[in-house]
């Protein structure tokens, strides 16, 4: 789970974005954004794993019950930043939409969540969320690929070094910045 903040423009995050990232974080923005429809507007209740363990969930009494995915990751810092305001929302959700462009763009198929309509039906913001702008999303990653103060700067930290073993772009250059990091 995370949020690969690579630029402040989605568009750019998303034709930065590794091959397996382009694929797999569409489904965990997804995941994000239903996250905090759950926790912000649903009711908490207490259901069973399979194994017959004790879990937290959050159920919806709308038409979104049926639609959004369960609570994930409730704790983890790009969970909590998504859900934190408006502005934060509304970003990962354009961020989304841009991995889906890009899906296209690399591999030619619409992905399942925007065929089945769930990437529109994210686009409405929980109604228990507050109004304000986008912050700075947080640095979600190990301390050792952190070195500043801007994400930007430590997620294309982490793409060089973290990240290395996935580098291929389908249809796509490597990133200039990436480029530039490879003589470091």
């Amino acid at each position: 789970m995370n949020i690969f903040y690579l630029s402040t423009r989605p568009h750019e995050c998303a034709e930065w974005s590794v091959n397996s990232h382009c694929v797999k974080m569409i489904l965990e923005s997804a995941q994000l954004l239903s996250t905090a429809h759950r926790l912000l507007d649903g009711v908490e209740y207490t259901d069973k794993t399979k194994t017959g363990r004790n879990v937290k969930r959050w159920r919806l009494n709308d038409w979104r019950e049926d639609k959004l995915y369960s609570a994930t990751h409730i704790n983890h810092p790009c969970a909590v930043w998504c859900r934190e305001t408006s502005g934060n929302y509304r970003w990962l959700h354009d961020l989304t939409i841009e991995y889906c462009r890009e899906y296209t763009y690399r591999y030619g198929k619409t992905h399942k969540i925007e065929q089945s309509g769930l990437l529109s039906d994210l686009s409405m913001q929980p109604h228990n969320m507050k109004r304000a702008d986008r912050t700075t999303p947080p640095s979600a990653m190990d301390a050792k690929y952190i070195i500043s103060e801007d994400p930007i700067i430590n997620y294309r930290n982490y793409y060089k070094h973290g990240k290395m073993h996935l580098h291929k772009w389908k249809n796509r250059e490597m990133p200039y910045w990436l480029e530039d990091y490879m003589g470091d």
